[in-house]
């Protein structure tokens, strides 16, 4: 009797861990995704619009939890700053320049010679 009590407070439990940390996986599964479409969107529209390209300065180089750098860059005297992602085997560091793609109606969206989606037209 006491093993039957015991196993139903262990399901119990497990139930109600389960129904606590759903919801919270839930939330962080849509945060990424809408993340990733608004990136996705980005370079779309880079790569359908007019563009240039221009060379920015690597500013910080960051591998913890993905790979991404953020770089500087000038255009018509304004200054834009904008992350992308790198591969491991890539080499660059902090201080580097770099080629990046950028809107020409939207100079703050951007891609660097790093992205799959950077195409030299």
């Amino acid at each position: 009797m006491v093993n039957n009590t015991t196993r139903k407070n262990d399901i119990t439990n497990y139930i109600k861990g389960l129904l606590c940390i759903t919801p919270i996986l839930i939330v962080l599964y849509y945060f990424v995704y809408t993340q990733r479409q608004e990136r996705l969107e980005e370079i779309n529209f880079i790569n359908n619009h007019p563009s240039g390209y221009v060379k920015g300065i690597v500013t910080q180089k960051s591998s913890y939890k993905g790979h991404s750098i953020t770089v500087t860059w000038k255009i018509n005297g304004k200054v834009y700053t904008g992350s992308d992602g790198y591969y491991e085997g890539d080499s660059i560091e902090q201080g580097d320049s770099i080629l990046i793609k950028y809107s020409k109606e939207k100079p703050q969206l951007m891609i660097t010679r790093f992205n799959d989606s950077f195409v030299l037209k």
